[in-house]
């Protein structure tokens, strides 16, 4: 919750200080415009393995080996994340009875979350 009121804040400054007038804008172009936004500040962070709000938790995204998802894994994180809300949710349920605590994009990217250095 905290990365997503972090990136509509974002959003609002940079259309806010770019002089963006979005009166005209139908309300789904705008939708599009965040959830765009959103996956690539997705993607940059989670190659790194942090976003600020996993971060102010002390959680981080790794691979098995406890290194950073890189870009690719990112990417097929972000890509297993869009598939998530079509099927009501159940990906992110996932992890509550998988052995291995993983929602489904977790597995799609091969990436796990942990809290501090230890998997959770």
């Amino acid at each position: 919750m905290l990365d997503a009121l972090l990136k509509a804040t974002i959003l609002v400054v940079i259309l806010f200080v770019g002089g963006v007038d979005t009166g005209g804008t139908p309300a789904s172009s705008l939708v599009l415009i965040l959830d765009l936004f959103s996956r690539g500040y997705d993607l940059i962070f989670w190659s790194q393995g942090w976003s600020p709000g996993g971060l102010a938790f002390g959680l981080r995204i790794v691979r098995e080996d406890g290194e950073p998802p890189g870009w690719w894994r990112a990417l097929r994180r972000v890509i297993g994340s869009l598939l998530v809300p079509i099927v009501f949710i159940i990906g992110y349920a996932w992890a509550l009875w998988d052995r291995r605590r993983q929602t489904w994009h977790d597995k799609l990217g091969g990436t796990f979350v942990v809290l501090g250095d230890r998997p959770r």
